[in-house]
């Protein structure tokens, strides 16, 4: 029982030191909150699309996107981030597209990899940052107000669950120790995504010969936004 208790404690000590060696002295938490657009490029319904013509992928309706998080750092090198997305999605009063509307609700836990620290831009700059985040989503797609008759799920439902993954880049620019602003680039893939982004066709295995054939979702986010860093320390670890 003591060369348990001993090694125990042993273990907690080098544990703890090595925790107070990386321990700086610099702020952890975060909250993140982002505003933007949005561009799903897979999969419409044929005569359906959210941009001014469907090869046009740059070209945007407005504000269709919004996000939140709360990002902790266990190092200035790499910390991790839960975040809630909104997106809506429907045809630009300009375009040729027919009519639809749809929503999206997401909850998402990524990694995060502060490239400003781990390519030393903190040795030339105090003003801009880069991190890089990936992870996996689980979301609702939401069709049941799409502007015409979608066709239904086979248990009634007019919702979607999906998983996926997510992958981005955020530029970061200091405005004060405790304010930055922020670009942010996210790809969010759907893994066996069923409902086109229209709301209109589903795929099925005993799918009619008119519906279309697709087992994935592609969504590219752009936006930008605010970080808070949270606590009572002079910096934070980005």
């Amino acid at each position: 029982m003591k060369k348990i208790i001993l090694t125990t404690t042993l273990s907690l000590l080098i544990y703890n030191s090595v925790f107070s060696q990386n321990n700086k002295d610099f702020n952890r938490w975060s909250i993140e909150l982002n505003a933007g657009v949005n561009n799903p490029t897979k999969t419409f319904t044929t005569g359906y699309f959210t941009n001014s013509t469907p090869d046009n992928l740059y070209d945007f309706g407005g504000i269709n996107h919004y996000d939140l998080g709360v990002r902790f750092m266990f190092t200035e090198l790499y910390g991790a981030k839960l975040d809630f997305g909104y997106d809506t999605f429907k045809n630009m009063s300009s375009s040729y597209s027919l009519p639809f509307s749809t929503k999206k609700y997401r909850v998402g836990g990524q990694g995060v990899l502060n490239l400003r620290k781990l390519f030393g831009f903190d040795s030339f700059t105090n003003t801009f940052g880069l991190l890089f985040h990936a992870g996996g989503h689980f979301s609702i797609f939401d069709f049941k107000n799409t502007s015409v008759e979608s066709l239904p799920l086979a248990n009634g439902l007019d919702r979607e669950f999906d998983l996926g993954y997510m992958v981005g880049l955020t530029p970061q620019i200091k405005i004060s120790d405790k304010l930055v602003a922020t670009l942010d680039y996210t790809f969010i893939g759907n893994v066996h995504q069923e409902i086109t982004w229209d709301g209109i066709n589903y795929s099925r295995e005993d799918q009619e010969a008119s519906r279309i054939k697709f087992d994935s979702g592609y969504l590219h986010h752009f936006s930008v936004g605010l970080t808070y860093y949270v606590g009572t320390k002079e910096s934070h670890a980005d």
